[in-house]
């Protein structure tokens, strides 16, 4: 990610207003893909609970 405000605007955007839009857009993005990453290791975890569960009684079902 390229930080033009502190390049003195070298890249888009030149201006502080559009910076200010980039950088808080690029910033929701961000946390929506953290909590979308950690909703999925949760399902993830709780998929394989699951089957350890289901294993156990299994096996004390034999």
């Amino acid at each position: 990610m390229s930080w033009p405000f502190w390049r003195n605007f070298e890249y888009w955007p030149e201006s502080h207003l559009a910076w200010w839009i980039y950088f808080i857009t690029g910033f929701v993005l961000a946390v929506y893909v953290f909590y979308v990453f950690i909703g999925s290791l949760r399902i993830l975890f709780l998929h394989d609970t699951q089957e350890q569960a289901a294993i156990t009684v299994k096996d004390k079902l034999s």
